[in-house]
């Protein structure tokens, strides 16, 4: 069977290089040293594999009107459910984070002196800020999906 356009390969960020590489499509010289014959020669396949760390950051409020609330006192949780279900209000229409932040480093950073950029490209980032209101919402909001379904 061949493909008559085009194969889109969706195994993951690491999968999906360990199966292209396997397949012969990948750099021409690290494929023939491992005997794998080389079909496309693409040196990019399974390099700069960057993964996308988290800092958490506690502090105290001055409140207890928090999105933690909602996994700390069921009833609340209802409401607020109930309150978003019907009218499209309360806690629930707040995201999860609301500001997002991309950074990169100057391009004569001394960095780059012993370690080649990592991006893909001149305009892309190397580093990515989420702030965000509470890691709970997420939960939360998983919690409703599954009782949605």
């Amino acid at each position: 069977m061949r493909a008559l356009k085009e194969v889109i390969l969706s195994a993951g960020s690491i999968g999906t290089p360990h199966i292209l590489l396997n397949s012969g499509i990948g750099d021409n010289v690290a494929l023939s040293n491992i005997g794998i014959k080389t079909l496309v020669h693409l040196p990019s396949v399974g390099r700069n594999f960057s993964d996308h760390p988290t800092v958490g950051n506690q502090f105290l409020v001055n409140s207890t009107d928090t999105f933690e609330q909602l996994q700390r006192n069921a009833t609340y949780a209802a409401e607020q459910l109930n309150l978003w279900q019907t009218s499209r209000r309360g806690i629930l229409v707040d995201g999860t984070f609301n500001t997002i932040g991309w950074l990169r480093l100057p391009k004569n950073s001394s960095i780059f002196q012993r370690f080649l950029d990592p991006s893909p490209g001149p305009n892309t980032a190397h580093f990515e800020l989420l702030p965000t209101v509470s890691l709970m919402t997420i939960q939360f909001k998983l919690l409703y999906l599954r009782e949605c379904a």
